[in-house]
């Protein structure tokens, strides 16, 4: 959905940041698809699903439509997962978290990610909604540190407000160059919970498939498979 403008190009605020989230929710590195290989840098968990992308950034700055516009728009073309990684600086629990979380009530199988901003303090909204899922960055590392500008909980309201962490510091990710028909196969590096919650969502819609698919959900009927049938060719190294 480009109804706000066509597209976002240099000069507009936080321009490539939408097409940097974008990667990691959903990319493979074509060059390692066409070859079967090792996904290398810049493709996500959950390569090849689907994405509803919604631009809601104009000349004018952010200027996100009515979020039930945005939410019913998504549901009617089959998403299921949101990822937000924008919101307000104010921690304060406005109409639109409220939205957010009526939509969860309303629709108990779509959730939201919402990124709660690095400001490493009180967490911003929509995140500080009660039926939604905020994303800390952790450090990029074996450690379970959060990143230090990370924003954190409680909320106002006293709930604990982060639900997660997820990788969110010096991320490799589609690179945008203002020009639509460039291809230009680069990635760019970038931190902060914006890039740590496409990084959750990607993660979860894997787990949307598993219970769609009946593997975790113990109500289908299932057959044994072997994991061997189910591995990529690029697993056993046979191409590089």
């Amino acid at each position: 959905n480009h109804s706000i403008d066509s597209a976002d190009t240099p000069g507009h605020s936080d321009y490539r940041h939408g097409t940097h989230v974008a990667g990691t929710l959903s990319c493979y590195d074509v060059y390692d698809m066409r070859n079967s290989s090792l996904p290398q840098n810049g493709s996500s968990l959950a390569y090849a699903t689907k994405l509803i992308f919604q631009d809601i950034v104009s000349e004018e700055g952010w200027v996100p439509p009515d979020i039930d516009s945005l939410l019913v728009e998504a549901g009617l073309h089959g998403a299921i997962l949101h990822s937000n990684s924008w919101g307000d600086d104010t921690t304060a629990y406005t109409s639109r978290t409220g939205d957010f979380d009526a939509w969860a009530a309303e629709m108990p199988w779509s959730l939201s990610f919402i990124a709660p901003g690095n400001n490493g303090g009180q967490l911003l909204e929509p995140a500080n909604g009660r039926n939604v899922v905020a994303v800390g960055a952790s450090v990029k590392s074996e450690s379970t540190d959060r990143w230090s500008a990370s924003s954190i909980g409680p909320s106002e309201a006293g709930t604990n407000g982060i639900f997660a962490l997820a990788v969110g510091t010096s991320v490799q990710s589609a690179r945008a160059d203002g020009i639509d028909d460039s291809y230009n196969g680069a990635l760019r590096s970038s931190s902060g919970t914006s890039m740590a919650t496409p990084a959750a969502a990607s993660l979860a819609a894997l787990l949307q498939q598993m219970v769609e698919q009946g593997w975790i959900s113990g109500n289908e009927n299932r057959s044994l498979v072997p994991v061997n049938d189910m591995r990529q060719e690029w697993v056993d190294g046979a191409k590089n």
